[in-house]
This record gives C-alpha cells, sequence and structure tokens, in this order.
C-alpha cells in the first residue's frame, strides 16, 4: 500500500517495440517500467532480427511487466492457456515455455 498521493500514470515508463513475424504477421511488445523502475533498457535497434529467446531490454532498478499484443490469426494458444482465460485461473508461465506456435 502507498502511504501517499501518487499519479501512477505519470509515473510509469512504457517502451513499445513494433516485431514483424516469421508468417509477416505483426506483434507489438509494450514494457511497463511501473513506479521505482528507473528506466527500460532497449537492447534491439528498428531492423534488428531477432529470435526465440534473445533478450530484448531490461528494467533497471525493479521489474514490472510485457504486454504482448499479436495480430490476429497469428498465434494459435495452447489449450491449458485457453481453459485458464475462461476462468479467474492465473497460468504460471516460466521463461522459455511455450503458451502457443506461430501460423
Amino acid at each position: 500500500m502507498v502511504n501517499s498521493e501518487l499519479n501512477v500514470f505519470c509515473k510509469n515508463r512504457r517502451d513499445v517495440t513494433t516485431i514483424t513475424l516469421p508468417s509477416g504477421g505483426k506483434m507489438v511488445s509494450v514494457a511497463v517500467g511501473a513506479m521505482l523502475v528507473g528506466s527500460v533498457v532497449q537492447l534491439r535497434k528498428e531492423g534488428d532480427v531477432v529470435k526465440r529467446g534473445d533478450e530484448l531490454g531490461y528494467f533497471q532498478y525493479g521489474g514490472s511487466t510485457v504486454i504482448n499484443v499479436f495480430q490476429k490469426g497469428t498465434v494459435e494458444w495452447d489449450d491449458d492457456l485457453l481453459a485458464n482465460s475462461k476462468t479467474p485461473i492465473e497460468t504460471v508461465v516460466r521463461v522459455g515455455e511455450q503458451i502457443g506456435k506461430f501460423v
């Protein structure tokens, strides 16, 4: 709990990266550096080719979240993820673990 007035919407940092998928479709990765995160450091620049597992960047001083948005029809999601999404059950995902496949 924060014991002071704080506008998290102006204190957060967001970096947006657009990625072209092997199919030619697009995805957008939004790194959100929330309160107490100094900054988001992007290691890639426009035009760089990345492969699965490559580091895109990192949060300085703490951590936060990454939101990935995929163009419709570019991903076939795994069954467990789809089933958990229909109920209030969190799906734990670890680095490198599959959650779907590009189509």
